[in-house]
């Protein structure tokens, strides 16, 4: 036998042309990257130890067993991962919800992150390589599934933190991001005939499909920082009610991303924080007494809790009698985006709030070019021009430039 008569009795046994390939390729000891030596080599003899391997993968693949599960192996946000029965199987759809992670989180530095229901770790691998600054947790009900993550953890050199249990019971601390592909399919859906082959705990979630989904949007506001995201897939039907289920649990911000089929396939929403208000309310009032700036990234937006300070940006917490960082003497002002970095001329920013400091005033509206920027020092004229690139404005505090 021929690769091109083993290609021609897969073809036979109803497989599609790239499911054949791949499974030769696979049958032969070849990666998927050979397709085309395949096409070259059409003529060459299939050995007797492959062919039988292969007409066996074959027949598998014919009878409905996924070709990720014959392989060990799915392709996920650029990532090869190993997947097996006990896990499901990463879907090209959830890449969506990857890819709103790391668009929303985009000028977060050290964001501390994690996925619920992680299986393979496919969500939680592919940011921490997207973004090795995230402090990425994962956590899963399945000790088995666990097992294929931390897997794929050590051969793909990621540190993730892998931890067993029921969505966020027992977890500690709080999260910029929450996310999630729970089980959301309705236990009689007509669809699971076809996905009889992966892991049915992973894949049903109760009458209408939104058991586990309503659980994580309850759970969610005790581990989120404020101003922090929950995120969440679900099914093509079920945006409407998802948005509902946020709204309810007091998220705001909330909308849903479509995926590359233009199906609304994740939604979430914005723990509130108020967030606006109190930087406002510290500009106009900036005193030596007042709540401090965050002694880790330097901004203002910070509120108490108990004894302690709260930095609603970077999560940071740190004692109400600890020493106030010195503001210095000097009464020139810096602004600063997201991330700390003193604006300059030039930079971009994003803001819709008049902000004052000690009298001088600054309007900057969305989607502004900044030309120049002195506040308390005389002059706080600013030139602004629309600009499409934008960081995120989020406090002026008197500081030594």
């Amino acid at each position: 036998m021929t690769l091109a008569q083993a290609l021609a009795t897969a073809s036979k046994l109803g497989l599609d042309r790239l499911d054949a390939q791949l499974l030769l390729l696979y049958a032969l000891g070849r990666d998927n990257s050979h397709r085309v030596w395949l096409l070259a080599h059409d003529k060459d003899p299939l050995p007797p130890a492959n062919e039988a391997a292969f007409v066996a993968l074959a027949q598998r693949r014919a009878a409905g067993e996924p070709l990720a599960y014959l392989t060990g192996h799915k392709e996920f946000h650029g990532l090869d991962l190993h997947v097996d029965p006990r896990v499901l199987i990463p879907r090209p759809d959830t890449e969506t919800l990857v890819d709103w992670t790391l668009d929303l989180l985009a000028h977060t530095l050290h964001a501390q992150v994690i996925d619920l229901g992680t299986g393979s770790g496919a969500i939680a691998l592919a940011l921490k390589h997207a973004r090795p600054d995230f402090e990425v947790d994962a956590i899963d009900a399945s000790a088995d599934a666990l097992e294929v993550a931390q897997a794929n953890t050590q051969r793909l050199h990621l540190k993730v933190q892998l931890q067993c249990g029921s969505w966020l019971q027992g977890v500690s601390g709080r999260f910029h991001a929450i996310v999630s592909n729970p089980p959301y399919i309705a236990s009689h859906d007509s669809h699971l005939a076809a996905l009889t082959h992966e892991p049915q705990q992973a894949l049903t979630s109760g009458p209408d499909g939104l058991d586990d989904l309503r659980q994580i949007i309850a759970q969610a506001p005790t581990y989120l920082y404020p101003g922090g995201w929950l995120l969440l897939e679900h099914g093509y039907d079920q945006a409407k009610p998802v948005r509902e289920l946020l709204r309810d649990a007091g998220f705001v911000e909330v909308l849903s991303r479509r995926d590359l089929a233009g199906v609304e396939r994740c939604s979430g929403g914005r723990l509130p924080t108020g967030a606006t208000s109190k930087i406002t309310e510290h500009l106009r009032n900036l005193m030596p007494n007042t709540t401090p700036a965050c002694p880790q990234c330097t901004l203002l937006n910070t509120y108490p809790d108990g004894d302690n300070l709260v930095c609603a940006d970077c999560g940071h917490e740190w004692s109400k009698s600890a020493p106030t960082p010195d503001k210095g003497d000097d009464d020139s002002a810096v602004v600063r985006d997201a991330n700390g970095q003193v604006l300059a001329d030039g930079d971009a920013v994003v803001l819709i709030k008049d902000l004052k400091v000690k009298g001088s005033s600054i309007t900057l509206k969305m989607g502004t070019k900044v030309k120049s920027i002195r506040l308390c020092g005389g002059d706080h004229e600013v030139d602004c021009k629309m600009d499409a690139g934008s960081f995120m404005l989020k406090a002026c505090f008197l500081r030594k430039a």
